[in-house]
């Protein structure tokens, strides 16, 4: 079994006793400003050191605010698994002390690279929209917006950041096992993995996509010709694609309250554009491109709650640390592989 094969299993796992952490009730709408409280950043850990750099983009017109958290132990002979995290500046907040000892103590700990923006504490949101969303390959010089009007379609260049500026840099850090790299991101941030897993020249091996706004654009994504290649060791690339229940995120139409907010935007219909089952045609599509596939379901979790939800199990499955006894909320919708069982 390849070893994105083994994490992806790790990560159903996680996922299935992780149901319970979060709640259905979480918001919609994603809070912009820092926690009151001081992270685990600034606090500091006994499991964990943190170092941080900033990196200038000039093409982009914006700085990145990188934050690396290596664990305190000695590297394993092939060097930490890494996963990098997209909303950095969110997923560090969602990040706390108990976590961190619990991947510190796991088979293998990983190394955590959070991508974030300098002066945006949790979520820059017209960056975003611009940094993790795809120009489409068949009419790429078409304007790109959001339903909001935000621009689009940088994806490529901000993917090539990440594996030719930020994971190089990371590298010579703490040592890196360049078979065992997982990107991490939800809503854009998943439709940008998805995008990453069909690129060439991509250092990660496992993608984990939560709640993916595949209606971007009109769903444009689903619409272009797919290509996935060989993870870095030989063995196929693992992707996850974990869904929630908020509708108006994964295809479908927004509740009433969420609809009356989006028809304020130029493109209010966007959300609505592609099928509720989209999620699962893609999944198919890219298992036939040669990937190993995982589409899991979390019933009863809103779109806000997967953020935390989906980060958590995708760091303990990299670390390979046993999760919490509990009772399950998430299970397989399907599951597609490449590889004879």
């Amino acid at each position: 079994m390849s070893t994105s094969r083994a994490l992806a299993r790790g990560l159903l796992l996680a996922l299935g006793v992780l149901g319970t952490l979060a709640s259905a009730s979480a918001p919609a709408q994603p809070r912009l400003v820092a926690a009151a409280q001081p992270g685990v950043v600034e606090t500091g850990s006994a499991a964990y050191r943190f170092e941080r750099f900033t990196l200038p983009a000039r093409e982009a017109g914006r700085t990145y605010d990188v934050v690396v958290a290596i664990p305190r132990r000695a590297a394993p002979e092939g060097g930490f698994p890494l996963v990098t995290l997209l909303d950095g500046g969110a997923a560090i907040e969602a990040i706390d002390e108990a976590l961190l000892r619990r991947l510190e103590t796991g088979a293998t700990p990983p190394v955590l690279v959070a991508v974030g923006y300098v002066g945006q504490p949790r979520f820059d949101v017209k960056a975003r929209a611009f940094d993790y969303t795809p120009a489409p390959a068949r009419h790429p010089q078409a304007p790109l917006v959001d339903d909001q009007g935000r621009p689009g379609g940088g994806a490529a260049r901000f993917l090539a950041l990440i594996g030719t500026r930020i994971v190089p840099r990371v590298a010579t850090m703490a040592p890196i096992d360049p078979t065992r790299e997982t990107l991490w991101g939800h809503s854009y941030g998943g439709l940008f993995v998805l995008y990453a897993a069909t690129r060439q020249h991509v250092p990660f091996a496992t993608f984990v996509a939560a709640d993916p706004a595949l209606w971007w654009n009109y769903g444009s994504f689903l619409k272009d010709p797919k290509r996935v290649r060989k993870a870095p060791d030989g063995g196929p690339r693992a992707i996850t694609v974990v869904r929630g229940e908020g509708g108006a995120h994964r295809g479908g139409r927004p509740g009433a309250a969420q609809a009356t907010a989006l028809a304020k935007g130029p493109h209010p219909d966007m959300r609505g554009s592609v099928a509720p089952e989209a999620a699962v045609t893609l999944a198919r599509q890219l298992a036939d491109q040669g990937a190993h596939v995982t589409l899991t379901r979390c019933t009863g979790q809103g779109h806000g709650a997967m953020f935390a939800l989906s980060l958590r199990a995708a760091l303990i499955a990299a670390a390979g640390a046993a999760p919490d006894p509990a009772a399950p909320e998430c299970g397989a919708e399907a599951i597609a592989s490449a590889e004879p069982e």
